[in-house]
């Protein structure tokens, strides 16, 4: 095992978090509640909440969590907004919002 194996199996076991790799490793996704990471639920409301502000300001389409977008999605023209879509790609109807993640 390398140095940093063993330092990362220390941190998984530090944080109790093996239940979620193997998890993460099973299904190919995770989700690791508050109560281990410590982020407050307020924080990841108010992230939230700037995500989706901010999606509404780039495409002028308003979007929730729960519906996605409210309108069809008309995305911005320009260099600063490329990570968004693709010259080849077909109209957008969905965003990740993993992607906005790139504006700020």
């Amino acid at each position: 095992m390398s140095r940093y194996e063993s330092s990362v199996s220390h941190e998984i076991e530090k944080f109790n978090l093996g239940k979620y790799i193997e998890e993460l490793e099973t299904d190919g996704l995770t989700i690791v509640p508050p109560e281990v990471t410590g982020v407050a639920p307020e924080l990841i409301d108010r992230c939230a909440g700037v995500l989706l502000e901010r999606f509404t300001e780039l495409t002028g389409c308003p979007i929730t969590v729960e519906d996605g977008p409210l309108k069809d999605l008309v995305w911005p023209e320009g260099d600063e907004h490329r990570f968004l879509t693709s010259p080849e790609a077909p109209d957008p109807t969905q965003v990740l919002l993993q992607q906005l993640l790139l504006v700020d």
